[in-house]
């Protein structure tokens, strides 16, 4: 059962539109809105205070973007980093200590397979060799998008006392997201060939999103853009995704 986040946002809406009460859904925060001009199509516990799990993912791609001047440089995974997640069962792009990889290809990882290390490797080159200054300014930014509701503890989602926002905090933060080409070009992403690296051949990248994917008939939904999903015992599963049909 669907029981955490569900936020879609939908683009162009005609003058009439507005909140829809009629919809109803079994997940316990849903939160559909317009990205061209705000209006709030349905509301189901928007401001609830909730783990986001991965889709925490997106404010770190967003600072990893904003902060680096090109995304193609090539970055040495530390074996301290790989360690923050030792016996946390992650989901992981297979990284290994030394391994050199670009940081377009850590997004890749990040939001593609939704790996943690990935999520971890980038907190520390942004964020100076510090993730908890990463973590500093991953608070820093969701304030300065007006998210009243959040607080983060970590840069990949895994559960932490602590680590909270709402749906409608993070439907702000992905239309911030969303200005930026890379992470729009990254997340409607279903499969991603990295590529061979000094530790490792080519590892093929399967998008944990099942709604832009159309091998997953059940969840497949082809108006669907992107753009993440994120699931943990406290989180529950949760996605965001972006669609458009006849002009709506």
């Amino acid at each position: 059962m669907l029981t955490a986040v569900i936020l879609i946002c939908s683009l162009v809406l005609p003058a009439s539109a507005s909140y829809n009460s009629s919809l109803d859904t079994s997940a316990e925060i849903a939160f559909l809105v317009s990205l061209d001009d705000g209006t709030v199509i349905f509301d189901k516990n928007a401001d609830k205070k909730a783990a986001p799990a991965s889709l925490t993912k997106i404010v770190t791609a967003i600072l990893t973007i904003e902060n680096c001047a090109d995304l193609d440089t090539v970055i040495t995974i530390k074996q301290s980093s790989l360690d923050l997640l030792k016996g946390t069962d992650s989901s992981t792009a297979g990284l290994k200590a030394d391994e050199e990889i670009s940081i377009k290809n850590l997004l890749y990882c990040m939001l593609v397979k939704s790996a943690n290390e990935a999520a971890v490797v980038l907190a520390d080159y942004i964020g100076g060799g510090d993730v908890n200054a990463f973590v500093g300014m991953m608070n820093d930014l969701a304030s300065k998008l007006g998210c009243e509701n959040t607080h983060f503890m970590n840069p990949h989602g895994l559960d932490m006392d602590g680590h909270y926002t709402t749906a409608r905090d993070l439907a702000k933060i992905t239309q911030h997201a969303l200005t930026l080409p890379v992470f729009t070009e990254i997340v409607n992403t279903v499969t991603y060939t990295l590529p061979a690296s000094n530790k490792s051949g080519e590892r093929n990248l399967l998008s944990t999103n099942w709604m832009i994917n159309p091998n997953f008939k059940t969840y497949y939904y082809p108006y669907a853009q992107g753009i993440k999903t994120g699931t943990t015992s406290k989180a529950g599963h949760c996605v965001i995704s972006k669609a458009s049909k006849d002009g709506y």
